[in-house]
């Protein structure tokens, strides 16, 4: 990849392409939970903790590394990703990552549309022309780039189903919202451009209700640095994209109801990152649209 030195840019350019970039990745989360759906029958049964996990790598590991790198994940690596047994984890995910960096280096992309984030790390020599990166140290990457954003959006995500399960009248809103939204056929990725005020409100409160971070006072903890946040909100506007598109599929396409007691969905708060205590099992079955009521 040739960087050529940046250009300046105004405002309005900038945002025109920030909003560019936010409509490609709507429309490759679109693809992901399509893809997840397809495999779903008329009715069946979830554990929305395995589901979401899975979905959101799929969607962060296309949004951030690249489609290639996402056709060559499977539900091993959102498993791994999610293991508490994190050392034997972590040596699982880079057996993972050392077999698909051998074929990336044995088949290099054709083309330079084809190139991605990987692809780029396989590729960089050092100044002795071998690998820059191992494959333990592109795991520490993948994982440091895909952690926060990832598993916040996916505990999010099934809290979201829960909370709207255990109160009716906010779900009717919100289904009712998003049947007006879609009535005119409009494609699922249009949150980028479209105000969806109910759901919105709803993934607010269950972020307040459930913060997927909690850390005692005094605790030690690792930060990103600022360098990593080079558009101020750009992390938060992404991942509240990424939940409004997931959604208006899933409550414009689907009915859930709860497989448990409402009050056995808790999470497990023994560590700092907060994960939902399983089984978290849910009822799916498909909704008949209101132009077929």
């Amino acid at each position: 990849m040739t960087l050529g030195k940046p250009r300046a840019v105004s405002d309005g350019e900038d945002e025109h392409a920030r909003l560019e970039e936010m409509r490609g990745h709507a429309t490759t989360i679109a693809r992901e939970v399509d893809g997840m759906l397809a495999g779903w029958g008329d009715a069946g049964e979830i554990d929305l903790l395995d589901f979401f996990a899975e979905l959101t790598m799929y969607t962060s590991s296309a949004c951030l590394v690249g489609p290639r790198f996402r056709e060559e994940l499977d539900g091993r690596f959102a498993r791994l990703f999610h293991d508490r047994r994190r050392d034997e984890a972590r040596h699982q995910l880079m057996k993972l990552m050392r077999h698909i960096m051998a074929g990336r280096m044995a088949n290099p992309p054709t083309g330079e549309d084809e190139r991605d984030l990987l692809d780029e790390l396989v590729s960089d020599p050092d100044e002795q022309g071998h690998p820059r990166f191992s494959p333990g140290e592109v795991t520490g990457i993948f994982i440091s780039m895909m952690f926060a954003g990832h598993h916040a959006t996916s505990e999010t995500a099934a809290w979201t189903i829960i909370e709207l399960l255990r109160n009716p009248q906010a779900l009717a809103q919100v289904v009712a919202e998003l049947d007006s939204l879609y009535a005119d056929g409009a494609d699922a990725s249009s949150p980028v451009l479209r105000q969806i005020p109910h759901l919105e409100a709803v993934l607010e409160e269950v972020l307040r209700l459930h913060p997927p971070l909690i850390i005692d006072p005094g605790a030690p903890a690792a930060t990103r640095p600022a360098v990593s946040e080079r558009i101020p909100g750009a992390d938060e506007a992404f991942a509240l994209m990424q939940l409004e598109v997931i959604f208006s599929i899933l409550l414009r396409d689907w009915e859930f109801e709860l497989a448990q007691p409402s009050d056995s969905y808790r999470n497990d708060h023994s560590e700092m990152v907060v994960q939902l205590q399983q089984p978290c099992a849910v009822r799916y079955r498909r909704r008949a649209r209101p132009s077929e009521s």
